[in-house]
């Protein structure tokens, strides 16, 4: 026992020293969190008092693809309302933020390899370009990832209105993660439902004040309206690289958000199966998927490493009577 206990702390650090000499190497080009730059430029542009999803003189310069995003922000407008006082440091902030993000990205692997090492290693191994991609950029991904695992672990505790609020959050500040309140809903029943109802009103409305209405109007235009095009490494974007017709590729993300939740639906009685769904489909989903969104699969991991307690999902077990 304390032979395999001794080869796999061994296979662990030889694992965490890879992916920490990829990121060294990838850190020579200097630490730019250019996600969280994004960011920056959306909170500034909110304290200006000028469009969130548009550019204006005197705004700082967004990283635009035209082939891809054709606005300075993909993201919902909480996460620029979240910039707003953040904003008010400038770099300082972007930097602050990146130090955040870092923290939870290395929590959620910390709670994982405490639990399952081995296993958690030879996934990190996988996906150590997301990983130290994610690491660096300053992405909100980090957060979400966290909010996942604890979402997961709240569940099995029968705490289903923690898990609620946590994904709802995740929710408001990248859409897909709307797959995991859904998720939620479907094993928690009532007991989820107060605290996502609660936790949406509360953000939409401190949303509303922070951005306006006008805003998240064009936010929902901008989406609508093929302002975002499919990146390469979305499932669309991947099969329109293969070669696939482009009905076909095109209803790729209409198939997902309709099939997916049918199916987190039909598995709500097999709550690992149905969270596993729910974290693949968080990134098929998406029209604008990046490396780092790989980071997510790290989630598929919370169900070995906290198992479902075998009573219903949003009741603690009843005490036999005596």
């Amino acid at each position: 026992m304390e032979r395999r206990r001794l080869l796999e702390r061994a296979y662990v650090g030889v694992v965490l020293g890879i992916v920490v000499a990829i990121q060294i190497a990838y850190f020579d080009r200097g630490v730019v969190p250019g996600d969280a730059t994004v960011y920056l430029a959306a909170g500034e542009r909110l304290n200006a008092g000028h469009p969130l999803y548009e550019l204006s003189p005197g705004d700082r310069p967004a990283d635009i693809n035209s082939r891809y995003w054709r606005i300075p922000l993909v993201s919902p407008p909480p996460i620029a309302v979240v910039w707003r006082p953040l904003a008010l440091f400038g770099e300082a902030g972007v930097y602050g933020w990146w130090l955040a993000q870092v923290a939870a990205l290395l929590a959620s692997l910390a709670l994982l390899l405490r639990r399952r090492p081995v296993m958690t290693a030879t996934a990190l191994l996988l996906l150590a370009v997301p990983f130290v991609y994610e690491f660096a950029v300053g992405n909100v991904n980090s957060f979400i990832l966290l909010a996942l695992l604890v979402s997961w672990r709240a569940a099995t505790g029968a705490r289903m209105g923690m898990a609620g609020s946590l994904t709802t959050l995740a929710a408001t500040v990248k859409v897909t993660p709307a797959m995991a309140v859904w998720w939620v809903l479907t094993t928690g029943g009532r007991a989820a439902l107060p605290a996502v109802v609660g936790t949406a009103a509360v953000a939409l409305a401190v949303s509303l004040v922070g951005a306006g209405v006008d805003n998240h109007l064009a936010y929902v235009a901008a989406l609508t309206g093929g302002a975002v095009d499919y990146s390469p490494l979305s499932l669309p974007g991947m099969l329109r690289f293969l070669g696939a017709p482009e009905p076909l590729f095109r209803a790729v993300l209409p198939a997902v958000w309709l099939g997916a939740p049918i199916l987190i639906w039909r598995l709500r009685r097999r709550p690992a199966r149905a969270f596993q769904v729910t974290v693949v489909a968080m990134i098929a989903a998406s029209p604008a998927v990046s490396i780092n969104w790989f980071v997510f699969l790290l989630a598929l991991l919370a169900p070995a490493a906290w198992p479902y307690p075998s009573h219903g999902p949003s009741e603690a077990p009843t005490p036999t009577r005596r």
